[in-house]
Formats: C-alpha cells, structure tokens, sequence
C-alpha cells in the first residue's frame, strides 16, 4: 500500500509504503465495506510496525473502489486512544471516501487521456514527418524524370537524326559515341534513382554496429579495383546500433568522395574519426584536402542529381550524398557539411548512441 497523503498531529508527514497483508487496509479491501477497531490495535495487529510505532489504539478505514468495482485504495483514520460512536465516524468517512475515491479516479482518467493524446501526437508528427519524406522523395523524382533524364534523351533523338540524315549511309563514329555516352548516362541515373528510392524504404535492422570494421572492409573494398591514392588516416571510432547494410553505404559515399575530390591533390589525405558527444549522440567525421565548395552552394549539397560545380571534373550521379543524407536521417541522426573552395571539406553525421 502506498500513502498519498498522511496528516498526522495536524500537520503533514512522511507517506509510509507498507504490505497490505497483516494491516487494517487488508480487511478494508477484502471485506468491501469499513472497518471500525474502536479500540486495541496494536493487539489485535501485532505484526503492523507502523501502527505500534505510533501507538495508535484505534482506527476506521473505508475501502475505495472504481466504477468497475477494482480497488483503488483506503482512506482511513487512526487515534492514539480509544473512541466512542463508531458508527457516527464510519458514516463521516464514508462520505469523505466516496469523493476520494471519485477524484482519484478521475485524476487517473485525465491522465490516461493525457498519455493517449500526447502518443496520438507523436504518432501524427512522425508520420507526417514520414509524408513530407516521401513527398520530398517524389519531387526529386518527378524533376529527375521530367528535367535531367529528358536531356540524355533529346541528345539520343538529336544525333539519330543526324544520322539518318547521311546521304551516304556511313555512320558517324563521333554521332555513335556520343549517342552511347548518353544512353549509358540514362542507365547511371536510372540505377542511381532506384538506389536513392531503396535507401528510404524498407524497415530498419538495428543492433550493434562494429564501425571500424565497418570502415576497414570499406577501404578493403574501394581498394580491390587499385590503390585509394591517398593517406588514409583513421581515429576512434566507437560502435553504435543501426543497420549495418545501410551504414555501409553512408561510409562507402563519403569515404569514395573524398578520395575522388582530393585524388588532385599534392599529397591526398583523408582522416576518418568519431566520438562520443556530452548530448548522447555519436558524431563521425570525414575530412578530406581536396577541391571543396562553395558554402554558397551547401543548401542543395544534398539534393539528388545535384552537383556542386567544383565537383564538374569528377564522374558521378550526383545522388551518392542523398543517399547518405537519408541514411542517417532514418537512423535519427542528421548530416551536415563545411567546406572552403579549394581547401577540402569535412562531413559530420550524428548516430543515436
């Protein structure tokens, strides 16, 4: 039994917890009605420490009981002496407990509305921040469909046109190459918006991540076609939970990034960190010396087919820092970027710890 509020020589006291096994608020409870001990408490209940310590004599107890008929508790009173007229103070208590035991059950009520509405508020905000994802989602593509995939094709219909306009009927080796490069750039960003599209879907497996196992295997990786081409340095980097199958790909843009834009380098170096921040989050870095960008440009870093125009000379789709960006968000963490043209970049990203 826990007291919620005990005045005692009138004034308030400390609210003692005690088993209900062995006290007056037992017989209250199993009996369903109120107990009047006019006298002999401490006798009649050996075994209740609280009571002896008081040397209370007597006491009156009603049992409280919800709607349903569930206990909610006993509002009892108890005197160091014995009392007369039992029966006039187990009506007085009675009344006091029926508007206890309403306002109890009422205040609970309140709060369980309170609960319901604030988790039927986190439900709505997460899966209206869900929506405006996929809504995001569906802009990119629909601009990547209608803008950036028409261009390879009208380049396509252009030099076939070309083509059939050959009095001779000989083929344009420089007509046929270019007619190929653009196909096979439809092909890229077509895998790259299937690659984008896989990243924001599909349910989360989190468990604990071994992330500098998870870099070296990257490094491995990247490593297999040649040498990186530039000094890899690498400090702590402690473990964290998420999926390990999509962090890869996170570490596996950032890392291959920075190793493509420092490559021009007079000496490339790419240093990869992490630490454990005082706000419970995890924050890993990669930091390269190559050709940066424009902070001006930053707000649309991470877009999709979007490129910075000092990335002009480097192959890629244009997607690879989208995909990280909605790794790390699905993880509940966030991504962000500084750099100075011509002097490198660092990516920070933040994990839940």
């Amino acid at each position: 039994m826990r007291t919620l509020a005990f005045l005692a020589d009138g004034v308030m006291a400390h609210n003692p917890d005690y088993p209900i096994a062995g006290s007056m608020s037992a017989n209250a409870l199993s009996e369903r009605r109120t107990v009047v001990y006019a006298q002999g408490v401490t006798t009649r209940f050996p075994e209740n420490a609280e009571m002896r310590k008081n040397a209370v004599e007597a006491y009156v107890g009603t049992p409280l009981f919800a709607a349903d008929g569930s206990p909610i508790g006993v509002l009892a009173m108890a005197h160091r002496k014995p009392i007369e007229r039992g029966t006039f103070w187990a009506s007085l208590i009675e009344i006091f407990g029926a508007r206890a035991g309403a306002e109890i059950e009422r205040a609970r009520a309140e709060a369980l509305v309170r609960r319901t509405n604030e988790s039927l508020e986190l439900a709505v905000q997460e899966r209206t921040a869900e929506l405006k994802e996929a809504n995001r989602d569906l802009e990119s593509y629909n601009y990547s469909i209608s803008h950036d995939l028409r261009q390879p094709l009208n380049a396509i219909a252009g030099f076939a046109e070309l083509l059939r306009g050959q009095a001779d009927g000989a083929l344009s080796v420089e007509c046929i190459g270019e007619i190929e490069s653009n196909a096979e750039r439809m092909e890229q960003m077509i895998e790259a918006l299937l690659r984008l599209s896989g990243a924001g879907r599909g349910a989360i497996s989190r468990s604990e991540v071994d992330v500098r196992g998870l870099v070296e295997a990257v490094l491995r990786d990247l490593s297999a076609a040649g040498p990186l081409g530039a000094e890899v340095s690498l400090g702590e980097l402690p473990a964290a939970r998420g999926d390990a199958v999509l962090l890869r790909q996170v570490w596996t843009n950032l890392i291959a990034n920075a190793l493509k834009y420092s490559r021009h380098s007079r000496a490339p170096r790419v240093d990869i960190g992490g630490r454990r921040r005082d706000d419970g989050l995890i924050e890993f870095t990669v930091r390269d010396n190559g050709v940066g960008f424009d902070m001006q440009h930053a707000d649309r870093l991470f877009d999709p087919f979007q490129r910075m125009p000092s990335a002009a000379q480097f192959e890629g789709s244009g997607v690879g820092l989208a995909i990280v960006e909605r790794v790390v968000h699905r993880h509940g963490g966030s991504i962000s970027a500084e750099s100075t043209l011509g002097q490198g970049a660092i990516f920070r990203f933040t994990l839940p710890n």
